[in-house]
């Protein structure tokens, strides 16, 4: 059973996920790369993987980095340079393994997804703030937890339920020619509206 003091230490980094599809959604800057740069970003659907995976572990590092024990984290001022990167690795490999799956969503369930996401990260943020300042009554701090425990509960809900509808989607719309494969690391081929 997960004990609850993990589950507190790990909340931001469960809603570091909204960030990394702000991030990604973010815009493209492709422009101002070399063109075989841009060709291959445009064309390589495993070189864009890789570019995802290594903006999540650069926006961890620059965090700070993530260690397993966050007590070794309170032994020293930890910022960009001086932050654990092999644990960050590991975290780094983890969240964006989840970002690619949570993004194997219709559009209803993967706005709910986010919104929870979102919703966690604002009000885990802010308890925190109020928490560092001695600014909140034991309470209404306990009543925040609970409120971010549904929170993730909902959000693991919506990740499967997404992942699954997606997963039967895509097992109709593609019959036999389904491949594990090009759902998991392929490319969306999307149907544009005129």
């Amino acid at each position: 059973m997960i004990e609850v003091q993990q589950i507190e230490d790990n909340v931001s980094k469960l809603a570091f996920l909204f960030l990394a599809y702000s991030v990604v959604t973010g815009g493209y800057i492709t422009k101002i790369l070399s063109c075989q740069l841009q060709h291959a970003l445009v064309y390589n659907q495993y070189l864009k993987h890789i570019v995802g995976f290594l903006l999540i572990f650069v926006f961890i590092m620059l965090e700070g980095g993530w260690d397993f024990d966050e007590q070794e984290n309170q032994k020293a001022q930890v910022n960009w340079s001086n932050g654990n990167s092999f644990h960050s690795l590991v975290y780094s490999i983890g969240l964006y393994i989840l970002f690619v799956l949570s993004s194997k969503m219709q559009l209803i369930p993967n706005i709910m997804f986010l919104s929870t996401l979102l919703i966690l990260y604002i009000i885990h943020t802010q308890r925190k703030y109020w928490s560092n300042r001695q600014r909140i009554e034991k309470s209404l701090e306990e009543t925040i937890k609970t409120i971010e425990k549904t929170l993730i509960g909902g959000s693991g809900i919506l990740f499967f339920y997404g992942l699954y509808d997606y997963f039967r989607y895509q097992r109709k719309q593609y019959g036999s020619a389904f491949r594990w494969s090009i759902f998991l690391l392929g490319k969306a081929n999307c149907r544009t509206s005129t």
